[in-house]
């Protein structure tokens, strides 16, 4: 549903906090694969992307997925 996930593994990363992508004007994800529709539609969601990069599959399949409601 794009809602953040913490895990235990969250504390051990060095990376670029939700709060920091929410704070930067453009935001580029590059993802592709059948098999990565789903994580790609609930990055979407999240509402921290600006762009996205995928492969016409990928593509294809997130057209049809169904349409949530904006927040």
């Amino acid at each position: 549903d794009g809602a953040l996930v913490e895990a235990a593994l969250t504390a051990h990363r060095i990376s670029v906090s939700p709060g920091e992508l929410t704070n930067t004007p453009r935001v580029l994800a590059v993802a592709g694969s059948s098999q990565k529709v789903g994580a790609i539609a609930a990055v979407s969601r999240s509402g921290l992307i600006t762009s996205l990069v995928t492969d016409d599959l990928a593509a294809a399949e997130l057209l049809r997925l169904p349409r949530r409601g904006r927040r």
